[in-house]
C-alpha cells in the first residue's frame, strides 16, 4: 500500500485514507514525501490526499517540518491551513508560531481565528502581540484574542479587558464578560461597572 501511495494513481487518496485509518508510525516518512509536494488528487481534483496525511500526522500527534507549515499555512484551500492548524496544536511544538503568524493575514475569517486559538494553545507570542489582535478588524479575532489573552496574563488582565469591554461589538464583549468569573472580586467589579 505504501508504495501505491508514492505513484501518480488516481485512487492515491484512498491509499493515504487507508494510512490514515491504520494510523501507523512507519507510514510518516512517506507522508512527508507527499507533503513535500502537496497536489491535487488527478481523480477528484480536490486535495484528498493532502488533508488524509494531514488528519494522520494530527491522529499520531506527530509535528510537520518546518518548511511543511510555512508552505501549508499559506495553501490557497482553507481546509488545509486548518487541518495544518490542529497538526500544530496536537504536536504541541511552538516553532511553528512565526508561519502561523505569517499565513493570518492572507487567512480567511475562521481560519484565522482558529489561527489565534492555536498561537494560544501553543503559547506562542508576547502580551503586546496578543494585545494588537484587539485591534483587529474582524470581530471573532478580536473575541478569540479575549480567550487567547485570559489564558496567559492573569496579572495584566484588567488594563487590556478595559480596553476590551468598549468594543463596539457586543460579540467582543460577550467574551469578556465569560472571562470575568476567573478575575479577582476588585477587578470583576470595575469590568462589571463598565460593561453595565
Amino acid at each position: 500500500m505504501i508504495d501505491k501511495t508514492r505513484k501518480e494513481d488516481p485512487a492515491q487518496w484512498s491509499y493515504v485514507y487507508a494510512l490514515y485509518r491504520l494510523a501507523d508510525r512507519r507510514a510518516i516518512p512517506l507522508l512527508h514525501e507527499l507533503l513535500s509536494h502537496p497536489s491535487d488528487s488527478p481523480s477528484t481534483g480536490d486535495p484528498s490526499s493532502i488533508l488524509f496525511a494531514l488528519k494522520t500526522f494530527w491522529t499520531l500527534k506527530e509535528p510537520l517540518t518546518d518548511a511543511e507549515y510555512k508552505s501549508l499555512l499559506q495553501h490557497s484551500d482553507q481546509r488545509i491551513r486548518q487541518n495544518a492548524l490542529d497538526v500544530a496544536a496536537a504536536a504541541g511544538k511552538n516553532n511553528v508560531c512565526a508561519a502561523i503568524q505569517d499565513a493570518i493575514v492572507s487567512a480567511n475569517l475562521n481560519t484565522k481565528s482558529k489561527s489565534v486559538e492555536t498561537l494560544g494553545t501553543l503559547g506562542c507570542g508576547t502580551i503586546d502581540e496578543r494585545f494588537k489582535l484587539l485591534s483587529d478588524p474582524d470581530v471573532t479575532v478580536r473575541a478569540v484574542a479575549i480567550q487567547l489573552i485570559q489564558k496567559k496574563e492573569k496579572d495584566e488582565l484588567l488594563p487590556i479587558f478595559q480596553h476590551a469591554v468598549s468594543d463596539d461589538s457586543w460579540i467582543v464583549r460577550e467574551h469578556v464578560a465569560h472571562a470575568i468569573p476567573g478575575m479577582g472580586r476588585d477587578y470583576a467589579l470595575i469590568l462589571l461597572q463598565k460593561l453595565m
